[in-house]
């Protein structure tokens, strides 16, 4: 279901969207109030558990597996996720 509405000549929209969990959770909040300067909100409510395929990408340091930066991610994204992830860990550690 996905659905729009604008109240207010658009200054207030209400939107309705089915999306996985897991989409919104990594700092959407945040960056919902930051954009919106506290006034958004974000209400959601469960409506079914749906196979997926999902990967899940260890970073080793020294051959060994850190479980602080493992994650589970869509196939889909779970390259790009790899990538950008280990390069701002290359960017923010020291040589």
């Amino acid at each position: 279901m996905e659905r729009e509405e604008y109240m207010n000549d658009g200054k207030v929209v209400s939107m309705q969207y089915s999306i996985p969990l897991a989409e919104i959770v990594i700092d959407f909040f945040d960056k919902l109030k930051s954009v919106s300067q506290g006034y958004a909100s974000l209400d959601y409510e469960h409506k079914e558990y749906v196979e997926a395929d999902i990967k899940i990408i260890v970073f080793h340091l020294n051959g060994d597996p850190i479980d602080a930066l493992t994650f589970l991610v869509h196939e889909s994204r779970a390259v790009s996720f790899a990538k950008g992830y280990a390069k701002r860990l290359q960017e923010l550690l020291p040589s």
